[in-house]
């Protein structure tokens, strides 16, 4: 009975030995701890250009949040007195139409797909509510599918409440097939800004 319980427990170590050794050098080491892939709505998450990846330690996986917050739409502010670290991520709806009121509340002509070679003017019109973390301006932009930007807008944020609607006006030439994106994106502490919200216009 004792020979076939230290059967079993050799049996049991030893499989979950192999389980570690190959879950460690499936994506390498970090300091010890084995490295994980982290997926983002089944896109990888790149996380190459950070100081540190994604590695699991006692069972939790930790991770770095700058890629994370970009890949998930969120705005980082970085308190260094404090040591904190704060994600906003406001409700941003993007609606792309000809015909858009003043206020924002009056839309026609909402389109999503267009005919490649077309020049069309229209408002990206965005309704933005839960806007916290003292911006004090945002970003709209076009971008044809290369990730290129082919207009952009910036919006100094002034006495804005935490809610409102905002129209943009563009004149874009689709010139190439392929995904046309919209992008609402906020300023982060590198200067650079996020995507907090995208809508995709289709040119074929």
């Amino acid at each position: 009975m004792k020979a076939k319980r230290l059967l079993l427990l050799i049996t049991i170590f030893s499989t979950v030995f192999a389980a570690s050794v190959y879950a460690d050098s499936l994506w390498g080491s970090y300091e010890g701890y084995p490295i994980v892939k982290v997926k983002a709505n089944d896109s990888d998450v790149t996380i190459e250009g950070s100081s540190a990846p994604a590695f699991v330690i006692n069972g939790s996986t930790v991770l770095p949040i700058r890629p994370i917050a970009d890949a998930m739409g969120a705005a980082i502010k970085w308190d260094s007195a404090t040591k904190t670290a704060s994600l906003y991520k406001p409700n941003v709806h993007i609606i792309t139409a000809t015909k858009v009121s003043k206020d924002g509340k009056s839309i026609d002509g909402t389109f999503s797909k267009v005919t490649k070679g077309d020049t069309i003017s229209f408002a990206a019109n965005v309704q933005v509510d839960n806007f916290k973390g003292g911006f004090t301006n945002f970003r709209i932009s076009v971008n044809d599918p290369f990730g290129e930007p082919v207009d952009s807008i910036d919006v100094p944020m002034g006495d804005a409440a935490d809610n409102f609607w905002f129209t943009a006006s563009f004149k874009v030439k689709f010139a190439y097939a392929g995904n046309y994106v919209v992008k609402f994106c906020l300023p982060g502490d590198d200067g650079n800004y996020t995507p907090i919200a995208t809508k995709t216009i289709i040119s074929e």
